[in-house]
């Protein structure tokens, strides 16, 4: 078997435990928090950290339920070569 690297994938994902959030599924704090981390718009996170910074190409995130008292918000972020340099800079990678 040959395995041949077709491109470079430079990911950086944060993991968070949050505690249960089905009291509170109405007013859906855990929506809010991926509308505006994930929000593209002029002034955004987002916006900053990809047109102004040069950092990432994207973020995605969201919660993962695991259990009745346990929930995982994840934040995903694809970055540039700047970005993967900056985390360098850092010593986290």
């Amino acid at each position: 078997m040959r395995v041949e690297l077709i491109t470079n994938i430079r990911l950086l994902k944060l993991v968070f435990n949050f505690p249960d959030l089905t009291p509170h599924l109405l007013s859906k704090p855990d929506y809010i928090l991926t509308h505006l981390l994930q929000r593209e718009g002029r002034g955004s996170l987002l916006s900053y950290l990809k047109s102004t910074k040069h950092w990432v190409n994207s973020i995605s995130a969201g919660t993962i339920h695991i259990n009745a008292a346990t929930e995982l918000f994840s934040i995903s972020m694809g970055l540039t070569k700047e970005g993967l340099s900056i985390l360098n800079l850092l010593g986290v990678y």
